[in-house]
């Protein structure tokens, strides 16, 4: 990123000064300040710096991970050329423009872009129609633990996700994410209820049809209960049920579109993406 290549310009031009310094005179001292004063503003000013910079260059997205969102997007691959750009565009800047932590048993490590997309994806799906806060950048850090876990708001529950308002934090276990992506069909989209929960906290007065959700229509929709989302898939009590909709309608489009037309349309005029599974 550009910071990067300016980090590099200052730090060689540290280095020459205090060579003069140390080599010629002392009185060449001086230049060394700004240097130092330089590389300390570019760490506090680089995220800003290297977003401006990505808006500005639209860095590509290569065609492995072009391959991987196509899996786990039908989304993605109901769209046109055009909005296809779009979306990988979005795709590269979210991953951009966040904090991205891979839980190890040891500590905290790198996450590599085909785990962040598991949290890019259905954020830049959920904001593609929108101009304003796309990102939900209320939450800027994004957790993967290698399985279920607990966690401070929830010590006594071993749970597969977690998206915590306070602190701007989702979490979620990768078994479940890797379990998802290859049976799409029969599995629960974790990160898809937890975005959609980060989009309603995000966007409070979209009027969500909360009138029209009832457990015995998910059930219809996505084949599990309450207790088995509690219980079974999530780990949590208090499901958010509005949230659970909004996941189906991303993972479920044709299914919510049969069995509950009525929500279906509801969620779309939040939406706006009336996309067939392709």
């Amino acid at each position: 990123m550009l910071s990067r290549y300016i980090a590099v310009g200052m730090g060689l031009g540290l280095l020459i000064a205090i060579m003069i310094t140390f080599l010629i005179d002392s009185k060449y001292s001086l230049w060394i300040v700004p240097f130092v004063a330089g590389l300390g503003g570019l760490y506090a000013l680089h995220p800003a710096i290297d977003w401006w910079w990505a808006n500005k260059r639209k860095p590509e997205m290569d065609e492995k991970l072009k391959v991987w969102i196509r899996t786990i997007s039908p989304f993605y691959r109901s769209l046109d050329e055009v909005d296809k750009k779009k979306f990988e565009n979005r795709i590269m800047l979210y991953l951009l423009a966040n904090e991205y932590l891979l839980r190890s048993p040891d500590d905290f490590g790198a996450m590599p872009d085909d785990l962040k997309s598991f949290f890019a994806v259905p954020a830049v799906e959920m904001t593609f129609n929108r101009t304003d806060n796309w990102r939900l950048k209320k939450f800027e850090r994004l957790v993967i633990y290698p399985n279920k876990f607990p966690s401070p708001n929830h010590p006594k529950h071993i749970h597969a996700s977690e998206m915590e308002t306070v602190d701007g934090v989702i979490i979620a276990a990768l078994s479940e994410l890797l379990a998802w992506s290859q049976n799409q069909e029969q599995r629960f989209s974790l990160l898809h209820y937890e975005m959609g929960k980060a989009f309603m906290f995000s966007f409070p007065n979209e009027g969500y049809p909360i009138d029209l959700v009832s457990w015995e229509i998910i059930e219809k929709i996505g084949g599990w209960s309450e207790e088995q989302l509690s219980k079974e898939v999530i780990g949590l009590p208090n499901i958010d049920i509005t949230g659970v909709a909004i996941c189906f309608y991303f993972t479920k489009a044709e299914r919510m579109k049969s069995e509950a037309p009525d929500l279906y349309e509801a969620l779309d005029r939040i939406f706006n993406l009336n996309f067939e599974k392709n």
